[in-house]
């Protein structure tokens, strides 16, 4: 998190290039909305049971738990691709970009749609219900985003479920306001994973998803990307929000 925040405010500047990052989790951890209050939507108890790590995102919406997921990050400032300035529009061009990517590659995902019927207990948990704007393949949520935007710069986080332990999700958030049973029931319903469209070796499909997003998104963006490693100046902002905003707030909460 304090990597992507730090692309977020040096693309601010105009000192860093418009950056695309796909990465793992190395542990289990949840990220949190940064409007979303820990102690409150948290089961923290719990957390520190299981040694799942928790942080929080610089951008909106609720929390993603990951283990065995794919994350994205986005990072566009002034000078770079020219996106809409509203962060509905922006959110779904790139949701089709990444939509192109998945399909490519077999995953037949379609754009998600909120109904009565979807909302269940659960209102702490990103994938407890679906945007419009965000990825499902039949009818049940497999990719989810929240973004942040200051004076045209955007940051865009997502989460792509690889695999899903239904029960240690549950078990992670709060309230509890329905019967165990029946939320997972409902959880189960409302959310899939890659694992239940492809018949792969998952041992190289973080790799082969990666690929796809970008050549998904240099078609999609008439863009070509350069990996590379973080600007002098992002690492530099990168340690100083690690020592000076991301490890205290896990030392209030007893979370490392």
């Amino acid at each position: 998190m304090a990597i992507d925040e730090a692309l977020f405010i040096e693309a601010a500047k105009g000192s860093t290039p418009p950056t695309l990052r796909i990465y793992g989790w190395l542990r289990p951890a949840i990220s949190l909305g940064r409007f979303q209050q820990v102690e409150r939507e948290v089961d923290l108890d719990y957390c520190r049971q299981e040694h799942i790590e928790v942080v929080p995102r610089p951008t909106g919406g609720k929390a993603v738990y990951h283990e065995n997921d794919l994350t994205y990050a986005l990072i566009c400032g002034p000078g770079g691709h020219s996106f809409p300035e509203s962060i509905p529009e922006t959110y779904a061009l790139i949701s089709h970009a990444l939509a192109t990517g998945l399909s490519e590659i077999g995953i037949p995902v379609s754009f998600g749609s909120v109904s009565k019927s979807s909302k269940h207990a659960m209102t702490a948990f990103c994938f407890s219900s679906c945007a419009p704007a965000e990825l499902a393949v039949a009818g049940r949520k497999i990719l989810g985003s929240a973004q942040v935007r200051g004076r045209k710069t955007f940051l865009q986080h997502g989460s792509l479920l690889i695999t899903c332990e239904v029960e240690r999700i549950y078990d992670c958030f709060l309230p509890h306001l329905e019967p165990r049973t029946q939320a997972i029931e409902k959880l189960k319903a409302s959310i899939t994973s890659v694992s239940e469209w492809l018949k792969v070796d998952f041992s190289s499909i973080h790799e082969k998803i990666a690929n796809a997003w970008k050549m998904a998104f240099s078609k999609y963006f008439n863009v070509s990307f350069k990996e590379g490693f973080l600007l002098r100046e992002e690492e530099k902002t990168a340690n100083r929000l690690l020592e000076e905003k991301y490890r205290p707030w896990q030392k209030r909460f007893l979370l490392s």
